[in-house]
């Protein structure tokens, strides 16, 4: 299997001013951090950058993040249809709840009429 990291690049934050919110922060073991940046092959920007702040996932809205995302998985990763027999039978599995549900629902409903008159019932006989 071949592993594809989408992490964020310097253009995908954006600058100070107009991009996603950065928060100061000051790494732990600075040195180990950075030889795993340079490995890893970020540029003398970025490593700079997150020598004194840093950027989350979870800054982005919603609609941010899959904006951001999507393109890389097409990039990366093309789009998986499962065969006609699979997306069959989800179908006939949804119906099957949605049609048990239902059903479940009308017999509780007579169910609680009966319990309700059982109790009138019992009430009256006192």
């Amino acid at each position: 299997m071949q592993v594809v990291d989408l992490g964020f690049r310097l253009e995908d934050i954006g600058d100070e001013n107009t991009g996603l919110q950065r928060e100061p922060c000051k790494p732990e073991s600075w040195d180990k951090r950075r030889e795993t940046l340079e490995r890893h092959k970020a540029r003398e920007e970025e490593i700079e950058i997150l020598a004194n702040q840093r950027v989350e996932l979870n800054t982005m809205t919603a609609p941010e993040f899959l904006a951001w995302l999507e393109p890389k998985l097409a990039l990366h990763c093309p789009k998986v249809v499962p065969p006609a027999s699979i997306l069959e039978a989800q179908a006939g599995r949804i119906w099957q709840q949605r049609e048990a549900e239902k059903r479940c629902a009308t017999i509780l409903q007579e169910i609680e009429a009966e319990a309700a008159q059982a109790g009138a019932a019992s009430e009256a006989g006192s």
